[in-house]
């Protein structure tokens, strides 16, 4: 495959500036100026760049070349002269408009198995002219062009070049090759640190608490742990107080390839970062794994640490509890300080009986729990309360046959005056009624009598002895009898 382009081709005061493109190793070119001249043989980078440059001793009479024009040309790869170029190229007039161009160090990698590290330089270019073409110098003895067609695909804006470099100081600075005269960029300072390629063969650890508290596990299944805060030599404790830690990676340091983490069984964690946050309840105990690899040459080193929080020491199970709702309990502390409970169910002993309550007319309940866990109820009836309206009908009853007789004396009265005076018949019916109206007086008199004596007998015995029992109904079937 044979390609060879031109890209743009320049004439300024002093030199004609060609810039182009190939897959050659090399490219001859030849301007087909009238009084001859000089070929150039240029080399084409790895880009598959090339460009030539032919001052006024290549070109006979160059101030008489006029621009814009068109020039006849000579071009062909170096190794096969069938491989040809354009016939024929157009100079353009030098435009001594500057680019703006600054650089800036991004990046500094941690090094590879040669003991190097590559750093990333951001440029940013701004104004550039078509075209362009600026030389990055790095600084240790190498530079790199960056042509027209790369400034252009970007638009300007910032091209990145990495560069590989030994340890040491270096100043890096981009200059303007194309348009000429223009100033070069911002000098960069890159201070690359030395690379250690010996590989690390221990992995150490200390935790670290909400309030920056340092602790070193002295042994990497589990506790006892020693404070490292102010002195190397502190107090040994057995765990941790529950809350937040950091696990730090404390050895090896520096700039490390991969750093993996993992907690207890969870999946593995790239974060390349030292640090691993744990979080730690009462009783917890976490097993903390980290893989390191420091570079490309060495191996993997894994190692964990166990990180466990206080909790509490278990106890045996309590005594069971007292029947209650024909349930038991007993409990026991676990490690964690929280609590386990265990039922099973009882036989209760029967409880005593509730108080009588009312729940009807004169009717009353109580209950109470038996061996079952079963409610039982009592009733009975409340013979006070029957024997208060009895009391309380006899006395009505009384009142009304007081009112009657009051109101019969004067018909009792009058009944016996008629009797007196009266003969046969009328005379015994008069009688009859006279008698009748003095029985009535008798029957009030006893209503009376028995109602006082039930009133007094039912305060005795159900309002001041509250005997609600069988006196109570010894009482009132006496009552009733009568």
């Amino acid at each position: 495959m044979c390609n060879i382009t031109v890209n743009f081709a320049e004439k300024r005061s002093d030199s004609i500036f060609i810039q182009g493109t190939s897959d050659c190793r090399g490219v001859f070119v030849q301007l087909g100026i009238p009084g001859s001249s000089t070929p150039i043989t240029a080399r084409v980078d790895n880009n598959g760049d090339w460009n030539v440059t032919f001052t006024s001793n290549e070109v006979p009479g160059l101030e008489s070349i006029l621009c814009p024009d068109n020039i006849k040309t000579e071009i062909h790869c170096v190794e096969d002269i069938q491989c040809k170029g354009p016939a024929e190229i157009t100079l353009i007039c030098e435009d001594t408009t500057c680019p703006s161009v600054s650089v800036r160090s991004t990046d500094i990698s941690s090094c590879d198995n040669n003991g190097q590290r590559t750093v990333t330089f951001d440029i940013d270019i701004s104004n550039a002219p078509n075209p362009t073409i600026l030389e990055i110098n790095y600084g240790d003895g190498t530079d790199e062009n960056i042509y027209n067609s790369e400034i252009v695909a970007n638009a300007g804006g910032t091209i990145t070049r990495l560069h590989t470099y030994n340890s040491g100081s270096y100043t890096v600075v981009v200059n303007t090759i194309f348009p000429e005269g223009c100033q070069s960029s911002n000098p960069v300072n890159v201070d690359v640190p030395p690379c250690d390629l010996s590989c690390p063969n221990d992995v150490d650890f200390e935790l670290v608490d909400a309030n920056g508290n340092r602790f070193r596990a002295l042994n990497s299944v589990s506790g006892p742990y020693q404070q490292i805060n102010d002195n190397p030599g502190g107090d040994q404790i057995d765990c941790l107080p529950d809350g937040d830690y950091t696990v730090r990676l404390v050895e090896p340091s520096g700039m490390l390839q991969s750093i993996t983490w993992r907690e207890d069984d969870n999946p593995p964690v790239t974060t390349n970062q030292p640090d691993f946050n744990v979080h730690l309840n009462s009783g917890d105990q976490k097993a903390i794994n980290v893989t390191v690899i420091k570079q490309q040459n060495c191996a993997p080193l894994s190692e964990s640490v166990v990180v466990k929080a206080c909790g509490c020491e278990e106890t045996d199970w309590s005594e069971w509890s007292e029947c209650k709702n024909c349930i038991q309990t007993r409990t026991r502390t676990l490690s964690d300080c929280s609590q386990e409970t265990e039922t099973r169910p009882c036989t209760m002993t029967p409880t005593n009986w509730s108080p009588w309550a009312p729940t009807g007319f004169c009717s009353q309940t109580r209950s109470r729990f038996n061996e079952n866990c079963q409610t039982e109820m009592q009733s009975r009836i409340d013979w006070c309360c029957i024997w208060m309206w009895t009391t309380i009908g006899l006395i009505g009853l009384t009142a009304i046959s007081i009112l009657v007789t009051l109101c019969m004396l004067p018909t009792t009265f009058w009944s016996a005056v008629a009797a007196i005076g009266s003969e046969g018949t009328l005379a015994a019916v008069w009688a009859a009624l006279t008698a009748v109206n003095i029985a009535m007086f008798f029957v009030s008199i006893a209503l009376l009598v028995v109602s006082l004596i039930v009133l007094i007998l039912w305060l005795i015995f159900c309002v001041f002895l509250n005997a609600r029992n069988a006196a109570c109904f010894l009482l009132s079937t006496f009552i009733a009898v009568m």
